[in-house]
């Protein structure tokens, strides 16, 4: 079994690598950097942490570190790979999502299927991208391409079965926005009326299959993002209030205590202080 390295495929100036594989094979490997790869022309028989599925063209998967995977061809076959160093893609994903495992945490295993136009779009991108000098030009370009693959799997996850069971769609498609770190400072005045739908008919509908109203909602999924933050960064409470789109610091104060029993920064020192214990 193989464990490859960022700086066995990936140019460490760079922090980007992608190439266009034609009729081959892998051996099963894991590896410490992000992978997205998508079937050009063909089909592949793909084995990702012991499941086997085929992939024919537009198939994507996106791969997040230490998954095992390998690919077998299936007569002429071409597929793309497009390699991101481990911290420039969470430094990537905290500047959009305002959380380095965003991307991690809300694809594992994840799946798109891209249609012609975006497989050209790529590929144009990848061309542009094999053929600039500029090192930063270079990775501007993988950028790009790697914000459109996120925002392909951002909505094919919107139309996929989810946690939220057998809710009326229109709660699964609040739920959605709510939990999406890119609309956390919405309001929730501001999400309902992106639904077209009458707020008094979706608050007492949220009430009645969640037994909460949308406010406490909104509330408890901030204060979930900032126990979050204060546990795995080292942002200041103002830093972290701005992300999740709190104004003021004494109401954060006030309700962290309420809903965690200490205030914020006690919380992150006693978290600290634990994972201390256990190294």
């Amino acid at each position: 079994m193989k464990h490859l390295i960022n700086s066995t495929f990936i140019q460490d100036s760079i922090g980007i690598s992608s190439q266009l594989w034609h009729n081959t094979h892998s051996d099963l490997h894991s590896h410490e950097f992000y992978e997205i790869a998508y079937v050009v022309s063909g089909k592949l028989n793909h084995v990702l942490n012991g499941t086997q599925d085929d992939l024919v063209v537009g198939d994507l998967r996106f791969l997040t570190l230490n998954d095992m995977h390998d690919l077998r061809y299936s007569g002429a076959c071409t597929h793309r790979d497009i390699l991101i160093d481990k911290n420039l893609f969470e430094q990537l994903c905290q500047v959009i999502f305002g959380d380095p495992d965003y991307a991690k945490n809300n694809f594992p295993a994840g799946k798109a299927v891209l249609s012609s136009d975006e497989i050209s779009e790529l590929e144009s991108l990848m061309r542009k991208f094999s053929s600039e000098t500029s090192i930063d030009k270079k990775r501007f370009i993988g950028f790009e391409a790697v914000i459109k693959v996120l925002k392909k799997l951002i909505a094919s996850q919107n139309t996929q079965e989810d946690a939220f069971g057998d809710l009326p769609q229109v709660l699964k498609d609040i739920l959605y926005k709510f939990n999406s770190p890119l609309r956390l400072k919405s309001s929730v005045t501001e999400i309902i009326n992106k639904t077209g739908y009458n707020p008094s008919y979706i608050s007492r509908l949220f009430k009645k299959y969640m037994g909460e109203n949308l406010s406490d909602y909104l509330k408890n999924l901030r204060l979930k993002h900032v126990a979050y933050y204060l546990k795995t960064t080292d942002l200041s409470l103002r830093e972290i209030a701005d992300i999740v789109g709190i104004e003021s610091l004494s109401y954060l104060n006030s309700i962290f205590k309420k809903k965690y029993s200490m205030p914020p920064m006690q919380y992150r020192k006693a978290h600290n202080e634990q994972n201390t214990e256990i190294e």
